[in-house]
Protein backbone atom coordinates (compact mmCIF):
# COMPACT_ATOMS: atom_id res chain seq x y z
CA UNK A 1 0.00 0.00 0.00
CA UNK A 2 1.78 3.28 -1.15
CA UNK A 3 0.11 6.76 -1.15
CA UNK A 4 0.81 10.04 -2.52
CA UNK A 5 -1.16 12.85 -0.55
CA UNK A 6 -1.41 16.36 -2.38
CA UNK A 7 1.38 17.73 -0.68
CA UNK A 8 4.16 15.22 -1.95
CA UNK A 9 4.90 13.32 1.04
CA UNK A 10 5.20 9.78 0.23
CA UNK A 11 4.15 6.85 2.68
CA UNK A 12 4.44 3.12 1.75
CA UNK A 13 3.71 0.14 4.24
CA UNK A 14 6.61 -1.86 5.27
CA UNK A 15 5.32 -4.12 7.86
CA UNK A 16 3.85 -4.83 11.06
CA UNK A 17 4.79 -4.19 14.37
CA UNK A 18 4.70 -7.51 17.23
CA UNK A 19 1.53 -6.11 18.80
CA UNK A 20 -0.22 -5.51 15.22
CA UNK A 21 -0.07 -2.08 14.08
CA UNK A 22 1.25 -0.98 10.80
CA UNK A 23 4.58 -0.12 9.91
CA UNK A 24 4.72 3.17 7.22
CA UNK A 25 7.91 4.82 5.97
CA UNK A 26 7.80 8.01 5.15
CA UNK A 27 9.93 10.53 3.32
CA UNK A 28 10.71 13.26 5.58
CA UNK A 29 23.26 23.03 -2.36
CA UNK A 30 25.40 25.63 -2.07
CA UNK A 31 24.31 27.31 1.23
CA UNK A 32 24.35 23.97 2.67
CA UNK A 33 28.12 22.97 1.82
CA UNK A 34 28.53 26.78 3.33
CA UNK A 35 26.55 26.02 6.47
CA UNK A 36 28.94 22.65 7.86
CA UNK A 37 32.15 24.29 5.63
CA UNK A 38 31.94 21.45 2.83
CA UNK A 39 32.90 24.32 0.59
CA UNK A 40 36.61 25.03 2.29
CA UNK A 41 37.90 21.46 1.28
CA UNK A 42 37.19 21.95 -2.24
CA UNK A 43 39.73 23.12 -5.41
CA UNK A 44 39.77 26.91 -5.01
CA UNK A 45 38.53 26.80 -1.53
CA UNK A 46 40.80 28.86 -0.33
CA UNK A 47 42.79 26.35 2.18
CA UNK A 48 44.71 24.17 -0.62
CA UNK A 49 42.76 21.25 -0.42
CA UNK A 50 41.21 19.73 -3.33
CA UNK A 51 38.32 17.09 -2.72
CA UNK A 52 35.66 16.11 -4.87
CA UNK A 53 34.30 12.86 -4.34
CA UNK A 54 35.61 11.49 -7.75
CA UNK A 55 36.33 7.82 -8.10
CA UNK A 56 34.58 7.55 -4.65
CA UNK A 57 31.32 5.71 -4.21
CA UNK A 58 28.11 6.91 -2.12
CA UNK A 59 25.05 5.15 -1.80
CA UNK A 60 20.75 6.28 -1.46
CA UNK A 61 17.91 4.13 -0.02
CA UNK A 62 15.06 6.31 -0.60
CA UNK A 63 11.21 6.49 -1.70
CA UNK A 64 11.56 5.73 -5.13
CA UNK A 65 13.58 6.03 -8.16
CA UNK A 66 16.56 9.01 -9.06
CA UNK A 67 16.44 10.59 -12.33
CA UNK A 68 19.47 9.41 -13.68
CA UNK A 69 19.43 11.75 -16.97
CA UNK A 70 19.26 14.76 -14.72
CA UNK A 71 22.53 16.57 -16.62
CA UNK A 72 23.69 17.65 -13.27
CA UNK A 73 24.65 13.58 -12.50
CA UNK A 74 26.45 12.87 -15.83
CA UNK A 75 26.15 9.11 -15.91
CA UNK A 76 27.46 8.89 -12.28
CA UNK A 77 24.14 7.61 -10.82
CA UNK A 78 24.06 3.78 -10.91
CA UNK A 79 21.14 1.67 -10.48
CA UNK A 80 21.42 -1.13 -7.83
CA UNK A 81 17.70 -2.19 -7.84
CA UNK A 82 14.55 -2.39 -9.74
CA UNK A 83 13.25 0.51 -11.28
CA UNK A 84 10.75 2.32 -9.83
CA UNK A 85 8.48 5.23 -10.71
CA UNK A 86 10.53 8.48 -10.60
CA UNK A 87 10.62 10.67 -7.27
CA UNK A 88 11.16 14.00 -6.63
CA UNK A 89 12.36 13.36 -2.73
CA UNK A 90 15.26 11.19 -3.99
CA UNK A 91 16.39 12.84 -6.75
CA UNK A 92 16.63 16.08 -4.46
CA UNK A 93 18.26 14.15 -2.14
CA UNK A 94 20.48 12.51 -4.43
CA UNK A 95 21.33 16.12 -5.65
CA UNK A 96 22.53 17.10 -2.23
CA UNK A 97 25.21 14.75 -2.41
CA UNK A 98 26.75 14.65 -5.83
CA UNK A 99 25.38 16.99 -8.34
CA UNK A 100 27.78 18.34 -10.59
CA UNK A 101 27.01 22.05 -9.72
CA UNK A 102 25.76 23.04 -13.58
CA UNK A 103 23.68 25.42 -11.35
CA UNK A 104 26.26 26.38 -8.86
CA UNK A 105 23.12 26.83 -6.26
CA UNK A 106 22.78 23.25 -6.87
CA UNK A 107 26.08 22.20 -6.52
CA UNK A 108 26.34 18.30 -4.14
CA UNK A 109 28.85 18.35 -1.45
CA UNK A 110 31.04 15.44 -3.22
CA UNK A 111 30.00 16.62 -7.02
CA UNK A 112 32.51 14.16 -8.46
CA UNK A 113 30.83 11.34 -6.51
CA UNK A 114 29.24 7.99 -8.01
CA UNK A 115 25.84 7.12 -6.42
CA UNK A 116 24.45 3.93 -6.21
CA UNK A 117 20.66 4.13 -5.93
CA UNK A 118 18.58 2.05 -4.35
CA UNK A 119 14.45 1.96 -3.04
CA UNK A 120 13.71 1.60 0.26
CA UNK A 121 11.58 -1.88 -0.10
CA UNK A 122 14.26 -4.22 0.98
CA UNK A 123 17.02 -1.80 2.23
CA UNK A 124 18.28 -3.91 5.16
CA UNK A 125 19.09 -6.75 2.90
CA UNK A 126 20.52 -4.41 -0.07
CA UNK A 127 22.77 -2.67 2.93
CA UNK A 128 24.48 -5.62 4.12
CA UNK A 129 25.17 -7.06 0.48
CA UNK A 130 26.75 -3.01 -0.30
CA UNK A 131 28.45 -2.59 2.35
CA UNK A 132 30.35 -6.22 1.65
CA UNK A 133 30.96 -5.28 -2.09
CA UNK A 134 32.58 -2.25 -0.50
CA UNK A 135 30.13 0.81 0.63
CA UNK A 136 31.03 2.86 3.42
CA UNK A 137 28.42 5.47 3.48
CA UNK A 138 25.10 5.59 2.34
CA UNK A 139 22.15 7.98 3.73
CA UNK A 140 18.78 7.48 4.38
CA UNK A 141 16.37 10.29 4.12
CA UNK A 142 13.13 8.45 5.91
CA UNK A 143 11.74 7.23 9.02
CA UNK A 144 8.37 5.51 10.46
CA UNK A 145 5.25 7.70 10.36
CA UNK A 146 4.57 7.97 14.72
CA UNK A 147 2.37 10.16 16.65
CA UNK A 148 0.07 12.37 14.75
CA UNK A 149 0.34 12.92 10.83
CA UNK A 150 -2.15 14.83 8.95
CA UNK A 151 -4.04 13.22 5.67
CA UNK A 152 -4.63 16.83 3.02
CA UNK A 153 -6.23 14.57 0.66
CA UNK A 154 -9.12 13.52 3.64
CA UNK A 155 -8.45 16.35 5.34
CA UNK A 156 -8.11 14.61 8.56
CA UNK A 157 -5.80 14.02 11.29
CA UNK A 158 -4.19 10.70 12.25
CA UNK A 159 -2.71 9.78 15.75
CA UNK A 160 -0.57 6.77 15.06
CA UNK A 161 -0.20 5.44 19.19
CA UNK A 162 -0.72 2.23 20.27
CA UNK A 163 -3.76 2.80 22.87
CA UNK A 164 -3.13 -0.43 24.30
CA UNK A 165 0.37 0.81 26.12
CA UNK A 166 -0.70 4.73 26.45
CA UNK A 167 -3.65 6.40 25.29
CA UNK A 168 -2.08 9.88 25.09
CA UNK A 169 1.81 9.31 23.94
CA UNK A 170 3.11 7.37 21.33
CA UNK A 171 5.66 4.52 23.04
CA UNK A 172 7.16 4.78 19.58
CA UNK A 173 9.06 7.84 20.14
CA UNK A 174 12.36 6.74 21.57
CA UNK A 175 11.98 3.21 21.80
CA UNK A 176 14.55 0.79 20.52
CA UNK A 177 12.43 -1.61 18.34
CA UNK A 178 13.79 -4.70 15.58
CA UNK A 179 14.94 -2.22 13.04
CA UNK A 180 16.93 -0.08 15.16
CA UNK A 181 18.61 -3.60 16.38
CA UNK A 182 19.19 -4.65 13.12
CA UNK A 183 20.72 -1.97 11.31
CA UNK A 184 23.17 -1.92 14.93
CA UNK A 185 23.97 -5.92 13.83
CA UNK A 186 24.97 -4.82 10.28
CA UNK A 187 26.72 -2.34 10.98
CA UNK A 188 28.41 -4.42 14.09
CA UNK A 189 29.28 -6.63 11.42
CA UNK A 190 30.23 -4.23 8.56
CA UNK A 191 32.57 -2.14 10.59
CA UNK A 192 33.45 0.01 7.94
CA UNK A 193 29.92 0.67 7.03
CA UNK A 194 28.39 4.07 8.35
CA UNK A 195 24.73 4.52 7.78
CA UNK A 196 23.06 8.05 8.08
CA UNK A 197 19.91 8.72 8.95
CA UNK A 198 17.52 11.98 8.96
CA UNK A 199 16.07 12.27 12.20
CA UNK A 200 12.62 12.94 11.37
CA UNK A 201 10.43 16.05 11.26
CA UNK A 202 7.88 15.05 13.79
CA UNK A 203 8.81 18.63 16.02
CA UNK A 204 6.16 20.50 13.42
CA UNK A 205 3.78 17.08 13.12
CA UNK A 206 0.88 18.15 15.66
CA UNK A 207 -2.81 20.05 15.07
CA UNK A 208 -3.53 23.04 16.31
CA UNK A 209 -5.60 21.72 19.48
CA UNK A 210 -4.71 18.52 21.08
CA UNK A 211 -8.42 17.44 21.14
CA UNK A 212 -9.28 17.51 17.73
CA UNK A 213 -11.29 14.79 16.19
CA UNK A 214 -8.81 12.42 14.34
CA UNK A 215 -8.63 8.62 14.08
CA UNK A 216 -6.56 6.52 15.97
CA UNK A 217 -6.78 2.63 15.34
CA UNK A 218 -8.48 0.33 17.54
CA UNK A 219 -8.69 -3.37 17.48
CA UNK A 220 -7.43 -3.26 13.51
CA UNK A 221 -9.95 -0.65 12.85
CA UNK A 222 -9.59 3.10 12.38
CA UNK A 223 -12.28 5.38 14.55
CA UNK A 224 -12.53 8.30 15.07
CA UNK A 225 -11.63 10.31 18.70
CA UNK A 226 -11.48 13.60 20.36
CA UNK A 227 -9.45 12.36 23.26
CA UNK A 228 -6.38 14.82 24.39
CA UNK A 229 -3.21 13.60 22.64
CA UNK A 230 0.57 14.29 23.56
CA UNK A 231 2.05 16.86 21.29
CA UNK A 232 5.13 15.36 18.73
CA UNK A 233 6.20 19.00 19.63
CA UNK A 234 8.27 18.11 22.07
CA UNK A 235 11.31 16.01 23.21
CA UNK A 236 11.24 12.38 22.51
CA UNK A 237 10.31 12.25 18.82
CA UNK A 238 12.75 10.17 16.93
CA UNK A 239 11.62 6.70 16.00
CA UNK A 240 13.05 3.11 14.78
CA UNK A 241 16.07 4.15 12.60
CA UNK A 242 17.79 6.95 13.94
CA UNK A 243 17.21 5.58 17.40
CA UNK A 244 20.24 2.84 16.52
CA UNK A 245 23.59 3.45 18.35
CA UNK A 246 26.00 2.43 15.46
CA UNK A 247 24.14 4.98 12.90
CA UNK A 248 24.88 8.44 12.49
CA UNK A 249 21.43 10.20 12.85
CA UNK A 250 21.00 13.84 11.58
CA UNK A 251 19.03 16.99 12.50
CA UNK A 252 18.30 20.18 10.76
CA UNK A 253 19.08 23.95 11.43
CA UNK A 254 19.04 27.12 9.65
CA UNK A 255 21.57 28.02 7.17
CA UNK A 256 24.64 29.48 8.84
CA UNK A 257 26.81 31.31 6.42
CA UNK A 258 29.65 32.25 9.07
CA UNK A 259 30.04 31.00 12.27
CA UNK A 260 31.53 32.45 14.88
CA UNK A 261 29.34 31.43 18.20
CA UNK A 262 26.91 28.93 19.04
CA UNK A 263 23.81 30.87 19.13
CA UNK A 264 24.39 31.62 15.13
CA UNK A 265 23.02 27.93 14.92
CA UNK A 266 19.37 27.83 15.41
CA UNK A 267 17.41 24.63 15.40
CA UNK A 268 14.93 24.43 12.54
CA UNK A 269 11.36 24.21 12.81
CA UNK A 270 10.81 20.66 12.52
CA UNK A 271 13.62 18.75 13.45
CA UNK A 272 13.09 15.58 15.69
CA UNK A 273 14.75 15.90 18.98
CA UNK A 274 16.05 13.07 21.39
CA UNK A 275 16.27 11.74 23.61
CA UNK A 276 16.17 8.05 23.24
CA UNK A 277 14.18 5.96 25.99
CA UNK A 278 17.21 4.77 27.44
CA UNK A 279 18.54 8.05 26.78
CA UNK A 280 21.22 8.17 24.33
CA UNK A 281 22.22 11.26 22.89
CA UNK A 282 20.16 11.76 19.48
CA UNK A 283 20.28 13.28 17.00
CA UNK A 284 24.30 12.82 16.58
CA UNK A 285 24.97 16.04 14.65
CA UNK A 286 23.24 18.44 12.94
CA UNK A 287 23.15 20.09 9.25
CA UNK A 288 21.57 22.80 7.23
CA UNK A 289 18.07 21.50 6.32
CA UNK A 290 16.22 24.47 5.34
CA UNK A 291 15.13 25.50 1.65
CA UNK A 292 17.80 23.41 0.23
CA UNK A 293 17.85 23.87 -3.83
CA UNK A 294 18.76 20.86 -5.52
CA UNK A 295 17.43 18.71 -8.36
CA UNK A 296 13.62 17.65 -9.18
CA UNK A 297 12.33 15.43 -11.59
CA UNK A 298 9.97 17.03 -14.37
CA UNK A 299 13.15 17.54 -16.63
CA UNK A 300 16.65 16.98 -17.04
CA UNK A 301 17.39 20.48 -16.23
CA UNK A 302 14.68 20.70 -13.67
CA UNK A 303 15.62 22.10 -10.02
CA UNK A 304 13.73 22.70 -6.77
CA UNK A 305 13.49 23.70 -3.18
CA UNK A 306 12.92 21.72 -0.02
CA UNK A 307 12.97 21.14 3.56
CA UNK A 308 13.68 18.80 6.26
CA UNK A 309 16.08 16.82 8.07
CA UNK A 310 15.96 14.55 4.44
CA UNK A 311 17.73 17.30 3.13
CA UNK A 312 19.86 17.95 6.19
CA UNK A 313 21.01 14.51 6.07
CA UNK A 314 22.38 14.13 3.09
CA UNK A 315 24.73 17.26 3.10
CA UNK A 316 26.33 15.17 6.16
CA UNK A 317 26.80 12.26 4.26
CA UNK A 318 27.94 13.70 1.00
CA UNK A 319 30.62 15.47 3.03
CA UNK A 320 31.32 12.64 5.51
CA UNK A 321 32.17 10.72 2.00
CA UNK A 322 35.17 14.27 1.72
CA UNK A 323 36.55 13.08 4.87
CA UNK A 324 37.24 9.29 3.49
CA UNK A 325 38.05 10.82 0.74
CA UNK A 326 41.07 13.07 2.41
CA UNK A 327 42.05 9.83 4.77
CA UNK A 328 42.41 7.17 1.64
CA UNK A 329 44.74 9.56 -0.10
CA UNK A 330 47.01 10.06 2.94
CA UNK A 331 47.19 6.46 3.80
CA UNK A 332 45.34 4.16 1.42
CA UNK A 333 42.67 3.21 3.58
CA UNK A 334 39.19 4.15 5.00
CA UNK A 335 38.20 4.57 8.28
CA UNK A 336 36.03 2.79 10.11
CA UNK A 337 32.68 3.63 10.69
CA UNK A 338 33.76 4.37 14.16
CA UNK A 339 36.53 6.60 13.39
CA UNK A 340 34.86 7.87 11.09
CA UNK A 341 31.52 9.13 13.53
CA UNK A 342 34.50 9.69 16.11
CA UNK A 343 36.03 12.27 13.61
CA UNK A 344 32.80 13.83 12.77
CA UNK A 345 31.73 14.54 16.39
CA UNK A 346 35.24 15.46 17.48
CA UNK A 347 35.41 18.07 14.71
CA UNK A 348 31.92 19.73 15.09
CA UNK A 349 31.05 23.12 16.06
CA UNK A 350 29.17 23.72 19.35
CA UNK A 351 25.73 24.55 19.26
CA UNK A 352 22.80 24.96 21.33
CA UNK A 353 21.79 26.85 24.78
CA UNK A 354 24.38 25.38 26.94
CA UNK A 355 27.97 24.14 26.74
CA UNK A 356 28.66 20.40 25.71
CA UNK A 357 25.93 18.04 23.78
CA UNK A 358 22.55 18.25 23.95
CA UNK A 359 18.85 16.55 22.75
CA UNK A 360 18.43 19.20 19.92
CA UNK A 361 21.30 19.46 18.17
CA UNK A 362 23.43 16.45 19.55
CA UNK A 363 27.60 17.17 19.60
CA UNK A 364 27.32 20.27 17.11
CA UNK A 365 26.86 21.63 13.89
CA UNK A 366 28.99 19.42 11.20
CA UNK A 367 31.98 21.12 10.24
CA UNK A 368 33.84 19.12 7.31
CA UNK A 369 37.33 21.80 7.59
CA UNK A 370 37.79 20.74 10.86
CA UNK A 371 37.42 17.04 10.37
CA UNK A 372 39.57 17.25 6.69
CA UNK A 373 42.57 19.32 9.27
CA UNK A 374 42.01 16.85 12.12
CA UNK A 375 42.60 14.04 9.34
CA UNK A 376 45.80 16.26 7.75
CA UNK A 377 47.01 17.24 10.85
CA UNK A 378 49.49 19.67 9.82
CA UNK A 379 50.29 20.92 13.24
CA UNK A 380 50.31 17.80 15.03
CA UNK A 381 47.64 18.15 17.74
CA UNK A 382 45.62 15.66 16.91
CA UNK A 383 45.93 12.02 17.56
CA UNK A 384 43.69 9.06 16.12
CA UNK A 385 44.14 5.85 18.00
CA UNK A 386 42.05 2.41 17.23
CA UNK A 387 42.39 -0.13 19.90
CA UNK A 388 40.64 -3.36 21.74
CA UNK A 389 39.77 -3.58 24.49
CA UNK A 390 39.61 -7.17 26.09
CA UNK A 391 37.67 -8.77 28.90
CA UNK A 392 38.50 -7.24 32.67
CA UNK A 393 41.20 -5.35 30.77
CA UNK A 394 41.97 -1.09 30.70
CA UNK A 395 43.98 0.88 28.05
CA UNK A 396 46.46 3.26 29.51
CA UNK A 397 47.68 6.30 27.29
CA UNK A 398 50.61 9.18 28.23
CA UNK A 399 49.37 12.56 28.15
CA UNK A 400 52.16 14.88 28.88
CA UNK A 401 50.55 18.12 29.11
CA UNK A 402 52.44 21.74 28.30
CA UNK A 403 50.19 24.00 30.74
CA UNK A 404 49.55 25.84 27.21
CA UNK A 405 46.79 23.93 26.05
CA UNK A 406 43.45 21.93 26.75
CA UNK A 407 42.02 18.67 25.24
CA UNK A 408 38.79 17.06 23.97
CA UNK A 409 38.89 13.57 23.67
CA UNK A 410 36.21 10.96 22.43
CA UNK A 411 36.17 7.53 21.92
CA UNK A 412 33.38 5.68 19.66
CA UNK A 413 32.90 1.85 19.97
CA UNK A 414 30.64 0.03 17.15
CA UNK A 415 28.63 -1.84 20.11
CA UNK A 416 26.60 -5.36 19.24
CA UNK A 417 22.84 -5.10 18.95
CA UNK A 418 20.41 -4.22 21.88
CA UNK A 419 17.47 -6.16 23.41
CA UNK A 420 14.46 -5.08 22.42
CA UNK A 421 12.27 -4.96 25.03
CA UNK A 422 9.07 -5.22 25.18
CA UNK A 423 6.53 -2.51 23.44
CA UNK A 424 6.23 0.00 26.74
CA UNK A 425 6.34 4.20 27.21
CA UNK A 426 9.66 5.66 28.14
CA UNK A 427 11.63 2.39 29.72
CA UNK A 428 15.17 3.81 30.54
CA UNK A 429 16.51 0.13 30.91
CA UNK A 430 20.11 0.69 28.69
CA UNK A 431 20.72 -0.55 25.38
CA UNK A 432 24.41 -0.16 25.66
CA UNK A 433 25.46 -4.15 25.77
CA UNK A 434 29.46 -3.26 26.04
CA UNK A 435 29.88 -0.33 28.26
CA UNK A 436 33.49 1.41 27.70
CA UNK A 437 34.65 4.49 29.81
CA UNK A 438 37.57 7.18 29.14
CA UNK A 439 38.62 9.13 32.11
CA UNK A 440 41.90 11.50 32.33
CA UNK A 441 43.40 11.84 35.40
CA UNK A 442 46.57 13.22 37.38
CA UNK A 443 48.39 10.19 38.45
CA UNK A 444 50.27 12.55 41.25
CA UNK A 445 46.97 13.60 42.60
CA UNK A 446 44.26 11.57 41.66
CA UNK A 447 42.42 14.65 39.67
CA UNK A 448 40.01 13.05 37.88
CA UNK A 449 37.70 14.38 34.41
CA UNK A 450 34.87 12.62 33.30
CA UNK A 451 32.76 12.87 30.12
CA UNK A 452 29.42 14.71 28.95
CA UNK A 453 26.22 13.05 30.30
CA UNK A 454 22.89 14.35 30.01
CA UNK A 455 19.57 13.57 31.92
CA UNK A 456 16.73 11.54 30.00
CA UNK A 457 14.18 12.65 32.53
CA UNK A 458 15.18 16.50 32.25
CA UNK A 459 15.89 16.80 28.71
CA UNK A 460 16.37 20.65 28.30
CA UNK A 461 19.01 20.66 31.16
CA UNK A 462 22.38 21.30 30.67
CA UNK A 463 25.17 18.80 30.36
CA UNK A 464 27.25 17.70 33.34
CA UNK A 465 30.19 15.39 34.08
CA UNK A 466 29.83 12.07 34.93
CA UNK A 467 29.67 8.30 34.05
CA UNK A 468 28.03 7.13 30.74
CA UNK A 469 26.57 4.53 31.19
CA UNK A 470 24.47 4.92 28.15
CA UNK A 471 26.35 6.05 24.92
CA UNK A 472 28.81 4.45 22.55
CA UNK A 473 30.08 7.85 22.04
CA UNK A 474 32.08 9.74 24.67
CA UNK A 475 33.61 13.04 25.15
CA UNK A 476 36.04 14.71 27.49
CA UNK A 477 36.55 18.41 27.53
CA UNK A 478 38.87 19.93 29.43
CA UNK A 479 39.53 23.76 28.78
CA UNK A 480 43.01 23.70 30.77
CA UNK A 481 45.46 21.48 32.14
CA UNK A 482 48.40 22.35 33.70
CA UNK A 483 51.49 20.65 33.32
CA UNK A 484 51.59 17.69 34.09
CA UNK A 485 52.30 13.45 33.16
CA UNK A 486 48.23 12.50 32.87
CA UNK A 487 47.14 9.14 31.99
CA UNK A 488 43.68 8.91 29.87
CA UNK A 489 42.28 5.41 30.48
CA UNK A 490 39.83 3.17 28.42
CA UNK A 491 38.00 0.95 30.92
CA UNK A 492 34.99 -0.89 31.56
CA UNK A 493 32.02 -1.70 33.12
CA UNK A 494 30.78 -5.36 33.53
CA UNK A 495 31.18 -8.17 31.14
CA UNK A 496 32.10 -7.36 27.49
CA UNK A 497 30.25 -9.64 25.07
CA UNK A 498 33.13 -9.61 22.78
CA UNK A 499 36.32 -7.69 23.05
CA UNK A 500 35.80 -4.15 22.17
CA UNK A 501 37.76 -2.72 19.03
CA UNK A 502 37.36 1.38 19.79
CA UNK A 503 38.92 4.73 18.42
CA UNK A 504 40.01 7.16 20.21
CA UNK A 505 40.76 10.55 19.27
CA UNK A 506 43.09 13.21 21.00
CA UNK A 507 43.21 16.65 20.38
CA UNK A 508 45.34 18.89 21.94
CA UNK A 509 43.10 22.71 22.14
CA UNK A 510 44.92 26.06 22.60
CA UNK A 511 43.28 28.14 25.17
CA UNK A 512 42.53 32.03 24.92
CA UNK A 513 43.20 33.04 28.22
CA UNK A 514 45.54 30.68 30.33
CA UNK A 515 44.00 29.78 33.92
CA UNK A 516 46.42 29.53 36.92
CA UNK A 517 45.86 25.91 38.72
CA UNK A 518 44.81 27.71 41.32
CA UNK A 519 41.15 28.35 39.73
CA UNK A 520 40.07 25.11 40.07
CA UNK A 521 38.18 25.73 43.19
CA UNK A 522 36.93 29.28 41.76
CA UNK A 523 33.25 28.54 42.37
CA UNK A 524 34.27 27.25 45.80
CA UNK A 525 36.17 31.28 46.79
CA UNK A 526 33.78 33.50 44.92
CA UNK A 527 30.54 31.76 44.56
Amino acid sequence: IRQEDSLGNVSELMGVEANGLPIYFSSFNEDAARTIRTNQVYPGGGFGLNMTGKYYTIGIWDVGAVRTTHKEFGGRVIYKDTVRTLASHATHVAGTMIAAGKDPQAKGMAYEANLWAYTWDNDLAEMTTAASNGLTISNHSYGVYSGWNYNSDENEWYWNGDTTISETEDYFFGYYNDRSKALDQLAFTAKNYLPVFAAGNDRNGSPPTLNIKHKVLVNGVWVYSTKTRKSDNDYDCITGHGLAKNVLTVGAVNQVINYSKPSDVIISAFSSWGPTDDGRIKPDIVGDGVGLYSTDIQNDSAYGVKSGTSMASPSVSGSLLLIQNQYNLNTGNFLSSAALKAVAIHTADEAGPNTGPDYMFGWGLMNTKKAVDLINNTEGNHQIKNGLLFKNSYVDYQIPTDGNSGYRITIVWTDPAGTVSAPSLNSRTPKLVNDLDIRLFDPSDGETHYPWILDPNNPSFAATKGDNFRDNVEVIDVPYLPASNYVLRVNHKGQLANNQSYTLIISKIPIVVPIPEFYADYESICP
